[in-house]
């Protein structure tokens, strides 16, 4: 099975949906509980 550019693209927004959840763990900006709560069992 090749890659479809459809994968790629969602690939590459996983990654970046991420690593930009990540970072607002690590930095504590979002207060929000949804954010804490998954930062807690991630």
């Amino acid at each position: 099975m090749g890659v479809t550019p459809r994968m790629a693209v969602f690939g590459l927004f996983y990654l970046f949906v991420m690593s930009r959840e990540w970072l607002i763990c690590n930095r504590a900006v979002n207060p929000s509980v949804f954010s804490i709560t998954r930062c807690q069992f991630s």
